[in-house]
């Protein structure tokens, strides 16, 4: 598939509150805006429809708004599937995408579907880890090569 510019993407949603079954594809509709109440607007994955698609670049922060929005809208979010497709030519790569999430037991299409798919988790805050539990360090033998635990709690090196 050609594309014009690579870095431009649209958020299409897939519906599955509707579906039958879990191995049925929902329905997709693309991102069109997030009002100021953080409502999502969708409108039909058409190319006619392409000026009113919401475009962001792959690491904008408006990601981590939609998540966050999508959580407080619906009560069950595990009835939506979230994908990242090229802005160009949405309505070709809906098809596409269509085709795969009917298909979705074939490695092929798990593996391209879990390559586009975003999940809340993706914008978690990361938890910070001390490989070393405080507790357990001799200060004062530490103090000896020059590191206290003042020191390493000042530079937050130490949580």
């Amino acid at each position: 598939m050609e594309t014009t510019n690579p870095d431009n993407f649209v958020l299409v949603l897939e519906d599955r509150s509707q579906s039958k079954t879990a191995s049925e594809a929902g329905k997709l509709s693309v991102v069109s805006s997030i009002d100021k109440d953080g409502k999502i607007k969708t409108v039909e994955p058409l190319d006619s429809n392409s000026t009113a698609f919401m475009k962001f670049k792959k690491n904008d922060s408006i990601l981590s708004n939609f998540f966050s929005n999508l959580t407080k809208q619906f009560k069950e979010p595990s009835h939506f599937g979230v994908y990242r497709l090229m802005a160009d030519k949405v309505e070709e790569s809906v098809g596409v995408l269509k085709k795969m999430l009917d298909n979705k037991d074939t490695p092929a299409n798990k593996a391209a579907i879990d390559d586009i798919r975003i999940t809340a988790d993706d914008f978690a805050p990361v938890q910070k880890t001390t490989a070393i539990n405080p507790e357990q360090v001799d200060w004062k033998e530490m103090e000896h090569l020059g590191l206290s635990q003042e020191k390493l709690q000042q530079t937050g090196d130490l949580e």
